[in-house]
């Protein structure tokens, strides 16, 4: 009698097997959010058999429903995945589910510390009573500084709403662009640099409505409403934190946040010709103020163009005190808060290219800051590693001089040219001096240097040369134009500072 139960037993598993492998199986379940907050749509779910491997995928709908069929098998591992979310798995065996081919299943999901950000996107108002249009088709895109990887790019998005995760430990850049507006640049630092949630170039951020943050402020939905500044000829932009002292045009490291965002905003918005204007408070005599304010202009249009803005959309124009803010005239007993307002920096847009320039990846534009920022950190020392994408350079290891090279070149070869003769006069320049090579000599000694020198170690490609007295000049660098060779001897003169420019023309060299 055990004997035939043992029988009976197997060939009904048999039979099991037959049948169950014979067919697909149907898994239909939901995947909904714990704490009863909700169903989770765009929930990737992936099925797996007992060895590991791949069955099938498929994507909750916007009810957090899904549908599946896989080949039958006994068990299945059931995986669910979503940004913001910790991935929960599930284990599925057939023989407890009886003899359907159709299996239901409910995937609780845990969100992880973390935020959605979502954005509207509107033009920007001159007073709240004034009603403005959302931003459609915009060019929006996100990357992550932390990992060095975009995570968004919507090249012509449809909607003026868009959200984004901000997974905690990380810092985001958030960049857009529409034709007609100021290209908006945003930062996000989650719980990283001392931040635990904070915002740059966003105006108010507030929770969401339907899904406030979590008492600890852990998760939760953020909202914001983000401007955009129509762009257009004559338009003035301020300047913040650009501060003088006063009767000086010096700046210090106070101005170094106002004028690296001047640097970004002409970075972003390369069809863009501006005049760079200053003015002065009225303390002082006006003669001396207007001199004053010129100084300081051209102050600022020297850090751009030290900061690869082309010189040719760049004017400098002093105002003096023949604009004031305020009425702190002459003979007006004011604080110096308010004469603070009149010492101030202003963009004037004076031009639109209307031959746009070639697009930039957010991803590319990155990659090339990131690289600038090495080049001041490493001092032009031995080989560097810098993840650039394939358009910009083919290895991501390079030498120093080569990444220079590589960033100059993409300052000056993407720069569009349109009607503006002094930028065609500029290339045209540069063209006819092809033949003259700019360097830069970071030492030159009496004697020859041994091969075991650290200036052979830390640059793979130095040149030696023997000049007229004898002397031994070690150079690094090769530069087409001296526009090329201008952003970056400031920062060689950090680690050398009695480094000096030359001119190579056909192997006669001298010195600029």
């Amino acid at each position: 009698m055990a004997n035939m139960s043992k029988i009976l037993a197997f060939v009904t598993v048999n039979l099991l097997i037959c049948a169950v492998y014979g067919q697909n199986l149907t898994l239909d379940g939901y995947v909904f959010e714990s704490g009863n907050r909700g169903y989770l749509n765009v929930a990737q779910i992936d099925v797996f058999d007992d060895k590991e491997q791949l069955l099938g995928t498929t994507f909750s709908d916007l009810d957090g429903h899904f549908v599946i069929d896989v080949p039958a098998r006994f068990n299945y591992k059931v995986v669910a995945t979503k940004d913001m979310f910790d991935a929960v798995e599930t284990l599925v065996d057939v023989e407890q589910q009886g003899d359907s081919n159709k299996i239901f299943l409910q995937l609780k999901m845990d969100r992880s510390p973390g935020y959605i950000f979502e954005i509207t996107l509107a033009e920007k108002r001159d007073h709240d009573s004034i009603i403005v249009d959302a931003i459609k088709n915009s060019r929006i895109e996100v990357y992550n500084n932390t990992t060095k990887e975009p995570v968004m790019v919507l090249e012509d998005h449809p909607h003026p709403q868009f959200n984004v995760a901000l997974i905690k430990g990380n810092h985001y850049t958030i960049l857009v662009r529409k034709d007609g507006f100021l290209a908006k640049r945003m930062e996000a630092f989650v719980n990283i640099e001392g931040c635990i949630l904070c915002f740059e170039g966003v105006g108010s951020v507030t929770p969401g409505v339907s899904d406030n943050l979590t008492g600890g402020n852990d998760t939760g939905v953020l909202l914001a409403n983000v401007e955009l500044d129509r762009i257009y000829e004559g338009k003035t932009i301020p300047i913040n934190n650009i501060l003088y002292e006063f009767g000086s045009s010096e700046l210090d490291k106070r101005d170094m946040e106002g004028l690296e965002s001047l640097a970004t905003l002409m970075s972003d918005n390369p069809d863009l010709t501006v005049e760079i204007g200053s003015h002065t408070d009225s303390r002082g005599g006006n003669e001396r103020n207007m001199e004053l304010s010129r100084e300081r202009a051209q102050k600022v249009v020297d850090f751009l163009v030290d900061n690869e803005v082309l010189r040719s959309r760049l004017i400098s124009r002093g105002y003096g005190e023949t604009e004031l803010k305020n009425d702190c005239t002459n003979g007006v007993d004011c604080s110096d808060r308010e004469h603070r307002q009149n010492r101030r920096t202003e963009l004037k847009v004076l031009g639109i290219a209307s031959v746009k320039a070639e697009i930039k990846t957010l991803a590319h534009i990155k990659q090339l800051e990131q690289g600038e920022a090495l080049l001041e950190e490493i001092q032009f020392g031995g080989q560097i590693q810098i993840p650039l994408d394939s358009t910009a350079i083919e290895s991501d290891s390079l030498h120093l001089d080569e990444v220079i090279k590589q960033s100059q070149s993409e300052a000056i070869g993407n720069t569009s040219v349109d009607a503006d003769e002094s930028i065609e006069t500029e290339i045209e320049e540069e063209e006819s001096m092809s033949s003259i090579i700019y360097r830069i000599v970071i030492k030159e000694s009496e004697e020859i240097l041994s091969e075991e020198d650290s200036l052979y170690t830390l640059h793979s490609n130095l040149i030696e040369y023997k000049n007229e007295d004898g002397n031994y000049l070690y150079m690094i660098g090769e530069y087409d134009t001296l526009r090329a060779i201008e952003r970056f001897f400031k920062t060689v003169r950090i680690a050398y500072p009695d480094a000096y420019k030359i001119q190579d023309e056909e192997g006669t060299l001298s010195r600029i």
